[in-house]
């Protein structure tokens, strides 16, 4: 259906069954770019109802309609319950961001199976507290993808005795991992944020993408804000140039196909911020006293809104 809006260079308001609600225009290269751009399709998608809207613009409308079919996950009171236990926050947050970029939920759902599937509770911890810092997907099979540094020619950096080529599962026991995350530099198969990638490089090095189960992790490390962590198994599935990692923005979920192009990394559109609405025959252009209107004007979801597009 045809939505009122008011478009201005700082947001757009969108009215529902009378009510205002406002979203804000992210800088460039903002991880709010998902949210506005889901905001922009469902604008210009005739079939569009108020709930669907509704439910792209507040993350409890719409986790509340998109897991009311699954067993096992319940909304109540605000919180996100899974098979009766209430969900951390970092688990919480990824299933806000798959909703509002119009992804399915269920490779969440696998997520967060293998979360629980971890054998260490404080494994399962202190993951959470990288999920926190990670800008990282999550991928269709309920894996996460994380970075490693490696050498030019794919070894480790520490050792150089184990290879991370493409396509390599590396694997190691689990009980040789150390699992106290204070002992900050010790034995594990290590993973890392791209907040940590700078501290740990060499001359000529690489950096590739590993996927790993949750389950499969073993500690996070305390110092470098939990930004690295150790496990006992993943697999090398890509490689990106460093100097992309910074500025690459991850969709919230990825599948097998995602990263087969040798430059999947360079395929962003440039001109997602600038994008009009014209397809949306409802468009109005706010003058400066509109603007000042709508800037004046509470946001309802104001408090749900988090503008973190992971993997994440």
């Amino acid at each position: 259906m045809p939505f009122q809006y008011i478009l201005t260079d700082r947001s757009i308001t969108i009215v529902i069954d009378g009510i205002p609600y406002h979203v804000p225009r992210p800088d460039d290269l903002d991880t709010g770019r998902s949210v506005w751009n889901t905001v922009k399709n469902a604008l210009n998608d005739p079939s569009t109802t108020n709930e669907q809207m509704l439910g792209i613009i507040n993350p409890a409308i719409g986790v509340g309609n998109a897991v009311k079919d699954i067993d096992g996950i319940r909304l109540y009171n605000g919180a996100l319950y899974y098979n009766g236990n209430i969900v951390h926050s970092a688990l919480a947050d990824r299933i806000v961001d798959i909703v509002r970029e119009g992804l399915p939920v269920e490779p969440w759902v696998r997520f967060a199976e293998n979360v629980y599937k971890n054998p260490a509770e404080f494994s399962r911890d202190e993951l959470y507290l990288f999920l926190e810092k990670a800008d990282l997907p999550i991928t269709d099979d309920g894996h996460f993808l994380a970075y490693k540094n490696v050498t030019s020619d794919y070894m480790d950096i520490y050792s150089r005795s184990i290879d991370n080529s493409i396509g390599k599962i590396v694997q190691m026991p689990r009980e040789d991992v150390d699992v106290d995350r204070y002992h900050t530099c010790s034995t594990g198969l290590h993973f890392a944020s791209k907040a940590y990638l700078p501290h740990y490089r060499s001359g000529g090095s690489r950096t590739v993408v590993v996927k790993i189960n949750p389950a499969d992790v073993v500690s996070i490390p305390s110092d470098y804000d939990n930004t690295k962590g150790r496990c006992w198994r993943y697999e090398v599935v890509a490689e990106i140039p460093f100097e992309q990692i910074q500025t690459y923005v991850w969709p919230s979920i990825i599948d097998d196909e995602y990263l087969d192009d040798d430059d999947w990394w360079n395929d962003e559109d440039d001109d997602w911020l600038n994008d009009d609405f014209e397809d949306t025959p409802t468009t109005d252009t706010a003058s400066d006293n509109q603007s000042s209107y709508l800037n004046s004007i509470p946001n309802p979801s104001k408090g749900f809104m988090k503008w973190v597009r992971r993997f994440t």
